[in-house]
């Protein structure tokens, strides 16, 4: 790579640097070496010439939040990763709290780290957080790859993170001795005068200011120093806002020295940020909370000497402290609004704008935001700088080009920013990971080619939160500015507490307050009008059209002389015309039995994928599974965890079961409140820990407290009969690579026995009972007597409140198909014979069965790899659910009583019968939202592993167009736009 201005933290010199195919330098080499090797290479090497561009290492930004799981509307992986490759940084290192879980266990770090997989476009490294107990915790983290630790000496805001005591920090210490861990802020304990605040106006930056005096970074600062005194803990102070703290982190620095610590900067440092270096406070306009921050930007004095002490080296590294959050947090006055800002994408032009301006060169910016955060980090040996053996993290910088900062550059999720409208200075073209090129002139490659890494290095950072002491009711009460901030309202004073555990539903306001967001602002969609020769309906096929209005919703279901006679009317100027010809127009599948298994397990399937692969197949709803994830859906704050971790990262719509597990039935009213679908339970090990089965008596209590709700409970309808199991071992067990063996595992009967379980039950609740996965024919006359039975007592639901469903494997394959060895067929309960299959069709012709679903159960590949016996007990048809039982019943489909209204009514209507949608999905009727596919039922193609979307895979089938509320999301073989989907769930 030969250029001009090659850039170091010593120089910057007209060179080049040599990847070699592992993605790391090999040499960096002068103008005329790399002339030799080029003429030498001629056409074995390729050569990217930056010409007058700089080339940098890459930036690496070690305090960044972004909320994955749990908070991912503030942000996510995907998108905090696509800001960060644009604005130059390869990079980042994810701070603990925010998200749900937080980073203060191993498990907590895997599940974090699964969230992160496969959705990162530059590295990822991760803090480790230090809670109330946790401290046996600390050292499995370091030996996982945490790079260090954060901690609060007051309440965090969040209860997920509480805040530790000095025991607690003793206690750290002592874990975290010897091994190169670190640690930094404080609260103060004699903030403000209440009553001198209150008699300001919160609208004001300076009201916000006073709150947080610099007394409270001096007093941590303090005590930091105590602390370096006693232990050989490195020490790193976050976000410096106030000029004052440094001259005392100097003084704590030599006490190390005197002490003959070696360490990087006698293991004391600080950071500050880019807010701090680009705004004063006297700059904020009143009611601009974009601007509020923790700790807040202080004057411009403050902003100089910072500056000073930079380039004096007395501070040591440049980060962002990204921070986002939903914009309705930032919709008050600067007192209660969320403190954080956003700026992970332009910290590299920040730092220059300002850096440049004062006459520092390009070697500052690899100085304090490259090589001093590796070396922060303990990465200084992969990463941060232009050396041999690193890897080969670079970018082409143009340090004289300007651009404005506007929302439709943006690429972190939430768009509001102080930036907004700013012109900056310097403009990344390329930025390259381990050699590989991830970002071209404002393009993101597709691909996510980022890793997560580990190091030995372990530290420590303690952020300081301002406290209020009041007294009320005679009792003392802290409350968080950070969170809470003051709440207002008439009378002299009233404190109000936000209780909830979730950011998005804490609503602080003020009487006369108002909302100053800067944002784009949406345009309505114009009406668009589906027009086919073939629009299927639950009971009709006909040439017409479907009109869709601006919300997405169905208007109109129009026969063809009605079509003519609006489009040649002036109703229809201006509308959308969509004909697909001869392709059939259905709505949307609706698959209600799919296991998308994030958080948690991740690396098997997650939401991204699992709703890629659902709109490729013509599925615009799908119904979560409560388990397989970590954790399961079996209380309101796991539906919690869950949904945010969905939220925005979907292409089609998603709802949820809910679990009955033994023990949760008081939790099952607040899901079925959240908006649950219903709920599942196992009668037999589900396979997984942390979904047990149900025994009699906790159904029997899960009974009780579901009755009068109208939901529906789901079983997984198999229980345990004799002696049949699948730990068989040693020379006496039947040959377990062969299908028949597993087969005798799992016989008939424990569907049987488990069907007539749940049949005895049905006198004793008004339940809505649902049979999940019917495998075995011979259920379907018991479900059909039970049935009969509650409608004789009265019953009045749909079908009497018995249904069941079948799956696609169980009508495509028989166990006369599955050759020896291939536990890719393996489910539970088990494909059985040619004649158990073709009984099946036959209920589904005879309407005896209710819907068909896909039970998408993936895993990784490595639990596909052992014998039937021993194998993980899934298939993965999310994709082809609809293809499959469609192309299953024959060329003659409709001769065999199963035309196109068959595919809608058991694939659509029934499975959003079932969960409650049927006002909403399911059918093509004025009033439901718009989701429609155009379906070619003529077409074919061979399903290879190429062309499979969900984990890790990718599509390729002509013929095929999925709309959400009437937005196209799949067509042909592309995805189209952003995620569409949206969570079907009541306010949690």
């Amino acid at each position: 790579m030969p250029f001009k201005r090659l850039v170091t933290e010593s120089g910057v010199a007209d060179g080049g640097v040599l990847v070699n195919v592992n993605g790391t330098i090999e040499q960096i080499v002068t103008r005329e070496e790399a002339d030799k090797i080029i003429a030498e290479n001629d056409g074995k090497i390729k050569v990217v010439d930056g010409g007058d561009l700089a080339l940098l290492a890459g930036i690496v930004d070690s305090h960044v939040h972004v909320n994955e799981p749990g908070r991912t509307a503030w942000e996510g992986f995907r998108t905090a990763t696509s800001a960060a490759a644009a604005g130059g940084i390869t990079t980042i290192v994810d701070m603990p709290l925010n998200s749900i879980p937080p980073t203060t266990t191993v498990e907590n770090l895997k599940i974090k780290a699964s969230s992160a997989e496969g959705n990162v476009f530059v590295d990822v490294g991760f803090w480790g957080g230090v809670i109330v107990g946790n401290d046996n915790s600390l050292r499995d983290l370091v030996k996982a790859g945490v790079v260090g630790f954060k901690c609060f000496l007051c309440p965090s805001g969040v209860d997920e993170f509480p805040n530790v005591g000095p025991e607690d920090l003793e206690k750290a210490f002592e874990a975290l001795e010897g091994t190169g861990s670190f640690h930094a802020e404080l609260e103060d304990d004699s903030p403000p005068s209440r009553k001198k605040i209150k008699k300001k106006d919160p609208e004001e930056y300076q009201t916000y200011l006073e709150s947080r005096p610099p007394k409270m970074e001096l007093n941590a600062v303090a005590l930091i120093k105590e602390f370096v005194s006693k232990t050989d803990v490195r020490v790193h102070v976050v976000h410096v806002s106030s000029s004052e703290v440094v001259p005392l982190l100097t003084e704590a620095r030599k006490v190390r020295v005197a002490r003959g610590n070696e360490a990087w900067r006698a293991g004391v440092t600080a950071e500050t940020c880019h807010h701090y270096l680009t705004f004063s406070a006297d700059q904020i306009p009143k009611g601009r909370s974009e601007y509020k921050c923790a700790p807040p930007i202080r004057d411009k004095n403050n902003k100089e000497k910072l500056w000073e002490y930079l380039l004096e080296d007395k501070l040591d590294l440049v980060v962002s402290d990204h921070s986002p959050c939903t914009p309705d947090l930032k919709c008050s006055n600067n007192l209660e609004a969320w403190g954080g800002i956003s700026s992970v994408q332009f910290g590299l032009s920040l730092f220059w704008t300002s850096a440049s301006a004062r006459g520092l060169d390009l070697t500052s910016i690899s100085k304090y935001m490259s090589s001093a955060p590796a070396q922060l980090c303990g990465l200084q040996n992969r990463k941060g700088s232009l050396k041999a053996g690193l890897d080969a993290d670079l970018i082409f910088f143009d340090p004289d080009a300007t651009f404005t900062v506007s929302t439709d550059i943006i690429r972190h999720k939430n768009k509001l920013t102080p930036y907004i409208g700013m012109e900056l200075k310097g403009v990344v073209k390329q930025t390259y990971l381990r050699g590989h090129l991830i970002y071209d002139e404002g393009e993101v490659v597709e691909k996510p080619q980022g890793k997560f890494w580990e190091t030995v290095v372990a530290i420590v950072t303690v952020t300081p939160r301002h406290s209020v002491n009041i007294r009320q009711n005679s009792r003392q009460i802290m409350i968080q500015f950070l969170i809470c901030g003051f709440v207002y309202d008439k009378s002299e004073i009233v404190w109000n507490f936000a209780t909830k555990k979730y950011f998005d539903q804490i609503f602080l306001s003020r009487t006369g307050v108002t909302c100053r967001l800067i944002g784009a602002t949406t345009k309505p969609e114009d009406k668009k009008l589906f027009l086919s020769r073939h629009v299927v309906t639950e009971t009709d096929e006909f040439e017409g059209g479907v009109l869709v209005d601006e919300r997405g919703v169905i208007e109109a279901v129009l026969k063809q002389d009605s079509v003519e006679l609006l489009l040649s009317s002036e109703r229809s100027r201006g509308w959308q015309i969509i004909d697909g010809g001869t392709w059939a127009l259905m709505a949307g599948g609706l698959d209600s039995h799919v296991h998308v298994n994030e958080p948690g397990r991740t690396s098997w399937e997650g939401y991204v994928t699992a709703t890629e692969a659902a709109a490729a197949g013509g599925i615009t709803t799908i119904i979560d599974m409560p388990l397989n994830s970590i954790p399961p859906t079996t209380t309101l704050e796991n539906l919690k965890i869950k949904a945010n971790i969905a939220r925005e990262e979907i292409y089609v719509d998603v709802g949820f079961w809910g679990g009955v597990v033994p023990g949760n039935e008081k939790e099952l009213q607040s899901m079925i409140k959240a908006g649950v679908v219903g709920f599942k339970c196992f009668l037999i090990n589900s396979g997984v820990s942390e979904f047990p089965y149900v025994t009699p008596e906790a159904l029997d209590e899960a009974l009780v407290y579901l009755n009068g709700t109208g939901t529906v409970l789901a079983f997984h309808a198999e229980v345990q009969v004799g002696e049949t199991s699948s730990d068989c071992e040693g020379s006496s067990c039947p040959n377990p690579d062969l299908y028949d063996t597993y087969l005798a595992t799992r016989p008939e009967i424990m569907e049987l026995e488990a069907v007539s379980l749940i049949a005895s039950q049905l006198d004793k609740t008004d339940v809505h009972v649902h049979v999940v996965h019917v495998s075995a024919e011979g259920v379907i006359p018991i479900l059909e007597a039970a049935r009969e039975e509650r409608i004789k007592a009265g019953y009045k639901g749909w079908r009497g409140g018995v249904t069941a469903e079948t799956c696609n494997h169980y009508l495509t394959l028989s166990s006369e198909m599955i050759p020896p060895g291939h536990s890719e067929f393996k489910c539970a309960p088990p494909i059985r014979n040619i004649t158990n299959k073709q009984k099946l069709w036959e209920y589904i012709r005879d309407e005896r069965l209710d819907l068909v679903t896909s039970d998408h159960s993936p895993s990784v590949p490595e639990l596909k790899g052992a014998n039937f016996l021993k194998a993980w007990g899934g298939i993965s048809s999310v994709q082809f659910g609809k293809i499959i039982i469609y192309h299953s019943s024959g060329p003659e489909a409709k001769a065999r009583g199963f035309p196109l209204t068959a595919v809608t009514r058991y694939l659509s209507a029934g499975p959003a019968r079932l969960v409650g949608l049927q006002e909403r999905k399911g059918s093509i009727r004025p009033g439901l939202d718009g989701d429609l596919i155009f379906f070619d039922p003529d077409a074919s193609f061979l399903v290879t592993p190429e062309i499979i979307r969900y984990k890790n895979k990718g599509v390729k089938w002509e013929g095929y167009a999925t709309y959400v509320r009437g937005q196209l999301v799949f067509s042909d073989d592309e995805l189209i736009g952003e995620p569409k989907g949206k969570l079907l769930l009541n306010e949690l």
